[in-house]
């Protein structure tokens, strides 16, 4: 897999800016560098490449453990009509 690790290539990101790019709160892309997914430098803010690959790779792990077949899902969504995603939606969480 490609992978970015030059320290030439590094894009240093904010916190913020990093959360609205992953579509994550700023409190989750924290938990997710403390885990070591996401990538940061030595002055606290985060590599955009490998953070960014770094939460695919997590996704991809998290899909595989669930045994989630993303494709299938997608295209179930894709064949359901109106009414039955209304009805999907309506459900309690």
């Amino acid at each position: 897999p490609f992978l970015i690790t030059s320290s030439s290539m590094a894009v240093p990101t904010s916190l913020k800016t990093l959360s609205i790019l992953l579509d994550l709160t700023e409190r989750r892309v924290q938990q997710l560098a403390r885990e070591g997914v996401m990538v940061r430098d030595k002055r606290g803010r985060y590599d955009l490449i490998p953070s960014i690959q770094g939460y695919v790779r997590y996704l991809r792990a998290y899909a595989e453990k669930k045994h989630v077949d993303v494709e299938e899902e997608l295209a179930k969504l894709a064949s359901m009509d109106l009414s039955d995603l209304d009805e999907l939606l309506s459900r309690p969480c």
